[in-house]
């Protein structure tokens, strides 16, 4: 498959930016080897609590982790919605790196983590 120009750009950026939030709020931990690919509108339309189709709120994000096998790749796909901005593609890009972190569900681990990026700075970078 071959992408036009300015998506070749989007992707570049968001490896740009997933360096850099690994290196400024993980201190570098995460693995530097991700997939990280930007899908159509639609294609992330699934919730992961409930595996139905959600029509009221999109998925902006996906993360795929194996944590049975640690040296597998992970993939973060990012919707083209979460491209809009930056606060919106930093937002989302640091969510998924949540997951990355092997964080697979939303719960207390999770909930845990965002406070930790929250008072690290996170929120006024995105703001």
């Amino acid at each position: 498959m071959r992408h036009k120009p300015h998506a070749l750009k989007a992707i570049e950026a968001l490896y740009d930016l997933y360096g850099k939030l690994n290196r400024k709020y993980w201190k570098g931990t995460l693995p530097s080897e991700v997939r990280i690919i930007i899908v159509p509108v639609g294609r992330l339309g699934y919730s992961l609590d409930t595996l139905e189709k959600s029509e009221t709120t999109p998925e902006l994000g996906c993360t795929t982790a194996f944590p049975d096998i640690p040296q597998a790749i992970k993939t973060v796909e990012l919707n083209e919605l979460a491209m809009a901005d930056m606060m919106t593609a930093t937002a989302v890009m640091a969510h998924e790196m949540i997951h990355v972190s092997v964080i697979l569900d939303h719960g207390p681990m999770f909930k845990k983590e965002v406070d930790r990026l929250a008072k690290a700075g996170l929120l006024r970078e995105i703001l």
